[in-house]
């Protein structure tokens, strides 16, 4: 357009004399007004099969707009990474009781992301917790069978415990050391198997790098997504002698599979 503005007011200069000043600082002053700013598109790549998402910023609300705030609030609102008051979720001491929120089974082909800190090894904190367990048949005999997620700390060692439940299958236990003083970002999704590949497969994210991949018992492709609350916080054991010590944040939720790059973003994402 401003090409053609150009041309017009040369022309005009022949034809209209004094009036061709008014197209040629137009024109000009179109070149200086501010680009408009566009939404960051990562925020509204994340907004799509997000679930619920607890940024803790001065309550315990769910801020993905569906409406999922807590059930039960437990632990404290302290400073979170960046400094900010009121804005990340503490447990100490005798917060054994953790904050509950509605939930369901961790769906086969799903992400979930948490801010964890720990400063006291010898004290033990369970980070995320929805498992479910019922009763049934394996073999003609009636046993206890578990299912989902859970992420906690003993207080024996400097790691984090993560365990994936599939019924009677062994699931996956894994143990990822942590550095105490220091918040660590972690994303774990389940990929759900295919057709051609039909063997679910867990992974787990730390600071926005891949450093666990395992397929697991395919039985899980047929595993009961039961609904289940989702409880953040507290003892990871029931009635323990021990101290609990931790601080969560960002509680994101997806009912699909985030990328690579949308994990990465949220890890840089203030």
């Amino acid at each position: 357009m401003c090409s053609k503005n150009k041309w017009f007011s040369f022309v005009s200069i022949l034809v209209f004399g004094g009036l061709s000043i008014g197209f040629i600082s137009s024109c000009q002053k179109s070149k200086l007004e501010p680009t408009p700013i566009v939404e960051n598109p990562l925020d509204v790549s994340t907004k799509n099969g997000m679930t619920a998402f607890y940024s803790f910023d001065g309550n315990w609300q769910d801020v993905s707009g569906n409406q999922h705030h807590a059930l039960s609030q437990a632990g404290n609102l302290v400073v979170d990474r960046n400094g900010k008051a009121n804005s990340a979720l503490a447990f100490s001491e005798s917060d054994k009781t953790p904050a509950i929120f509605p939930g369901s089974m961790m769906k086969k082909g799903a992400t979930y992301c948490f801010w964890v800190y720990k400063s006291e090894p010898l004290k033990q904190f369970c980070i995320w917790n929805n498992t479910y367990t019922r009763p049934e048949k394996t073999a003609g005999v009636t046993k206890d069978a578990t299912y989902g997620i859970k992420i906690y700390t003993l207080g024996i060692d400097n790691n984090y415990t993560i365990e994936y439940k599939i019924g009677f299958s062994p699931g996956i236990f894994i143990k990822i050391p942590y550095t105490p003083n220091q918040w660590d970002f972690f994303t774990v999704s389940v990929i759900e198997g295919t057709s051609s590949y039909p063997f679910p497969t867990f992974k787990v994210y730390r600071n926005g790098m891949l450093i666990y991949k395992q397929d697991v018992d395919p039985t899980a492709i047929n595993a009961p997504e039961v609904s289940e609350t989702l409880k953040l916080g507290g003892d990871p054991q029931i009635n323990s002698t021990k101290g609990i010590e931790g601080k969560i944040d960002d509680i994101g939720i997806w009912s699909r599979l985030l990328t690579d790059d949308e994990i990465v973003r949220l890890f840089l994402k203030k």
